[in-house]
C-alpha cells in the first residue's frame, strides 16, 4: 500500500509538472501578424473622372495611385511611399478627376500591416468614357522621306496611321476602317539613317511651315463610306511622337473642321520602316523584264557632232495628246550617234561623264530632274503606271547596253541594264520605227507627269467632308 501510495502521488507531480509547462509555454507564445489583403472595385466612369472602391483586411496602412495604362507599374513600397493614403479600417469610395477621355488607366493600390508589406500591389484596370468620333489604332503605318525642302529650311515626312489597308505604291487605303494622314515638317535626318524626330507636332499657322509642325492644307483624317474613302481637314491637335531602343510610340489627338469639331485619336506603337522618297519617286525592288508594245520617238541636234536620239517604248495605253491613261510600263533612253547619219544601228554603253561632253554611242544614265519643286526622271530609266496613269515606280539605268538595230521602217532593241539600286532591268522591242527627226523644231513625244515633292499637291483645305485624294 505505501508503495502504491507512493507511485500516485509520482505520477499526479510529473502530471503537474507538465500541465504547469505548457501553461507556460502557451502564455508566452505570440501569434504571427497576418499579410493584408486588398479589395478594389469598379464604380463609374465618366469623360475626365473615375471611382472605385478600396479596403483591406489586416492592414494597418492603405495607399493608391492612378496611373495611364502602359506606365511602368511601382512596387508596393513605392506605392505606400508616395501614393494617397486610404482609411485601411473602412471601405472607401474615391473619385479621381481631370482625367483624359477615352483613356485606359490603372489603380494601382497597396497596404501593410505593421513592418509586413504585401509582396505585390494590386491593380483595378478602369477606362473613362470616350468623347471620340474615330479611335485608331493603327495596323497599317507608312513613313516616306522626302528629304530637305529648302523653302522651309526642315525636312518633311508623310506620316499614315490606318486601320485598313495602305497601297505601298500610292499610299491610298482600302477596305474599311480610317485614316490619318500628316505631312510632318521635323528636324534633318538623313537618307542612310533616317528617323522620324521625337517631339509634339502642331498645326502650321499661314503656311508657315517651322519645325515641328504639320502641313495644314495636307493633312486630313478619312474614313470609308458607302461612296467611298472620304477626308476633313484638321482643326487643330497634335501629334507627339516619342523614340528610344528603336521603338516609336505616336500619339495623334485631333479635332476636325468637319462642321461639329469632331474629336479623333490616333496611336501607333513599334518600329518604322521609312521609305526613301527624297527624288519623289518608289524604286524597284527586284529585277524587271518588260516587253514593249510601241515607240514615240525624236531625234534632236546634240552639240553639233552628235544627235540625241530620245526613244520613249511603252506598253501602256495613251490618250490623244500622249498622256499615259492606264497601267503598263514606260522605258525611255536618250542615246547619241554621229550628226547626220540616217542609221543609229550599234551597240550603246552608258555615259556617266556626259556633263564633260557627249561620245558617240553612248546612252545618257537615269536621274531625276528637280524644276522648282517638280520632280520627273530624265535620262534612261523603267517607270510603272497604275491603273489611272499615276507614275508609281522608276528605276534608273547607270549600267548595261543598249542594242538598236533600224531597217525597212522597223526598229528592234534589246537591253539588258542595271539601276542605281543595284537591280537588273531587261527590256525589249520590235516593230515600227515611228521616229521624228527634230533636229529644227521640238518634240511632241509622250507626256509624263511630273511630281511635285515640296508639300505635294498644296490645295487649301475645306471644311467638311471631300473625296479622298
Amino acid at each position: 500500500m505505501m508503495r502504491t501510495g507512493l507511485l500516485f502521488s509520482m505520477t499526479a507531480l510529473s502530471a503537474a509538472v507538465c500541465m504547469l509547462a505548457t501553461g507556460c509555454n502557451d502564455e508566452n507564445k505570440k501569434e504571427e501578424p497576418k499579410t493584408p489583403v486588398i479589395t478594389l472595385t469598379a464604380g463609374t466612369a465618366e469623360l475626365n473622372a473615375l471611382s472605385f472602391n478600396i479596403s483591406a483586411s489586416d492592414a494597418t496602412a492603405l495607399a493608391w495611385i492612378c496611373i495611364e495604362e502602359g506606365e511602368e507599374t511601382p512596387s508596393a513600397a513605392e506605392v505606400l511611399e508616395t501614393g494617397t493614403q486610404a482609411d485601411p479600417l473602412s471601405e472607401t469610395e474615391i473619385t479621381v478627376s481631370d482625367l483624359k477621355s477615352a483613356t485606359d488607366y490603372k489603380i494601382v493600390a497597396s497596404a501593410a500591416n505593421g513592418d509586413i508589406v504585401i509582396p505585390e500591389p494590386e491593380v483595378l484596370e478602369l477606362s473613362t468614357v470616350s468623347d471620340l468620333f474615330a479611335d485608331v489604332t493603327s495596323t497599317a503605318t507608312q513613313v516616306w522621306y522626302y528629304g530637305y525642302q529648302e523653302a522651309t529650311d526642315n525636312d518633311l515626312i508623310l506620316l499614315q496611321m490606318c486601320n485598313a489597308g495602305l497601297d505601298e505604291l500610292t499610299g491610298m487605303p482600302y477596305g474599311e476602317g480610317q485614316l490619318l494622314r500628316f505631312y510632318l515638317y521635323t528636324e534633318k535626318t538623313s537618307v542612310d539613317n533616317t528617323v522620324l524626330a521625337p517631339g509634339t507636332y502642331v498645326m502650321s499657322v499661314d503656311q508657315q511651315y517651322g519645325t515641328f509642325t504639320y502641313d495644314a492644307d495636307n493633312s486630313v483624317f478619312a474614313m470609308s463610306t458607302a461612296e467611298g474613302w472620304m477626308q476633313a481637314p484638321y482643326e487643330s491637335g497634335t501629334v507627339t511622337v516619342e523614340y528610344a531602343d528603336g521603338t516609336y510610340s505616336i500619339v495623334a489627338e485631333m479635332v476636325l473642321a468637319d462642321g461639329e469639331s469632331s474629336k479623333v485619336r490616333g496611336r501607333y506603337e513599334g518600329s518604322l520602316e521609312i521609305v526613301d522618297m527624297t527624288d519623289g519617286y518608289h524604286h524597284f525592288d527586284t529585277d524587271m523584264d518588260e516587253v514593249m508594245t510601241g515607240l514615240s520617238g525624236g531625234i534632236y541636234p546634240g552639240d553639233g557632232v552628235l544627235n540625241d536620239y530620245t526613244m520613249t517604248f511603252y506598253n501602256c495605253p495613251l490618250d490623244a495628246d500622249g498622256f499615259i491613261i492606264g497601267a503598263g510600263y514606260l522605258f525611255n533612253t536618250e542615246l547619241f550617234f554621229t550628226a547626220g547619219e540616217e542609221d543609229y544601228t550599234g551597240t550603246y554603253k552608258p555615259n556617266n561623264d556626259w556633263m564633260s561632253g557627249y561620245v558617240n554611242y553612248t546612252y545618257l544614265p537615269g536621274d531625276v530632274m528637280n524644276m522648282y519643286g517638280m520632280y520627273m526622271p530624265y535620262g534612261t530609266y523603267l517607270s510603272e503606271y497604275d491603273d489611272s496613269g499615276n507614275l508609281i515606280r522608276i528605276g534608273l539605268v547607270v549600267d548595261g547596253e543598249i542594242n538598236v538595230t533600224r531597217a525597212d521602217g522597223n526598229v528592234t532593241m534589246s537591253a539588258v541594264l542595271t539601276t542605281d539600286k543595284g537591280h537588273e532591268i531587261s527590256v525589249s522591242y520590235n516593230g515600227p520605227e515611228n521616229v521624228t527627226d527634230m533636229t529644227g523644231g521640238t518634240s511632241a513625244a509622250i507626256n509624263v507627269r511630273t511630281m511635285q515633292q515640296d508639300n505635294p499637291d498644296r490645295v487649301p483645305p475645306v471644311s467638311g467632308w471631300q473625296p479622298l485624294r
